[in-house]
């Protein structure tokens, strides 16, 4: 019984662990979010406003083709 105890523990912390590097990483990918949100809404004004140069970058073809 005790043996599970400890072993239930142990996974408990890592579980826990593991959340945290999630919530890590959510807030990361958050920022990020936003910071392309405000740069596409930045590139939408200076297309609107037609005083900016607003430039199409090339695309690539599809990988495996």
């Amino acid at each position: 019984m005790r043996q599970q105890v400890r072993r239930l523990k142990e996974l408990r912390a890592a579980d826990a662990e593991e959340i945290a590097h999630f919530k890590a990483d959510v807030e990361a990918l958050v920022g990020a979010l936003h910071r392309d949100t405000m740069a596409n809404s930045h590139l939408r004004q200076q297309l609107a406003d037609r005083h900016g140069t607003v430039h199409t970058l090339p695309t690539q073809a599809p990988l495996g083709r």
